[in-house]
């Protein structure tokens, strides 16, 4: 009796974990961005925010407000991390997930200003379709400004500058 239950429990087991993915998803869906700023002469604009290290992130210490919005949810605050290169912020770090779909876009909105030189809230969106099982960025923008990518998804990110003529 105890067998056979054991049997029919593993067999259970089995069914319902082959049907949470028969293959065909790969949840959660993960959205990564490493955005470089930098003036028209070339300064990186990144460089010189306040950050502290947050286990294993650095996260931003300078005055900042974000909110992020998505197909799926209304405004959200989040927190805004840096990537450390030579003991300097280089990159502002931007992710976000999704479970059940990939997000068609994804808009973070922006106000630092160690970076942009004002108080304004400044749009960067990033449009995304599904490819392979996965999330595929396909165009970056920033104050409805189309930026190119320098690294696709190489890192675990899409890194682009954005040049800002400030």
């Amino acid at each position: 009796m105890k067998t056979r239950n054991l049997i029919w429990l593993l067999t259970l087991l089995v069914m319902l974990f082959s049907r949470c993915n028969n293959g065909n998803e790969a949840p959660p869906y993960n959205y990564h961005l490493k955005l470089k700023f930098e003036d028209s002469s070339g300064k990186n604009l990144v460089n010189g925010l306040k950050y502290e290290q947050q286990s294993y992130s650095f996260q931003v210490t300078d005055e900042y407000k974000l909110q992020v919005t998505s197909t799926d949810i209304s405004d959200q605050k989040e927190i805004l991390y840096v990537e450390v290169e030579n003991d300097q912020a280089e990159y502002l770090h931007f992710s976000y997930s999704t479970f059940d779909y990939v997000a068609s876009t994804i808009t973070w909105k922006l106000v630092c200003p160690h970076i942009f030189g004002d108080n304004e809230e400044h749009i960067i969106t990033s449009y995304w379709k599904k490819e392979n099982h996965m999330a595929v960025c396909l165009k970056i923008t920033c104050d409805d400004k189309d930026f190119q990518f320098t690294q696709k998804q190489g890192s675990n990110a899409y890194t682009t500058l954005i040049t800002l003529s400030k």
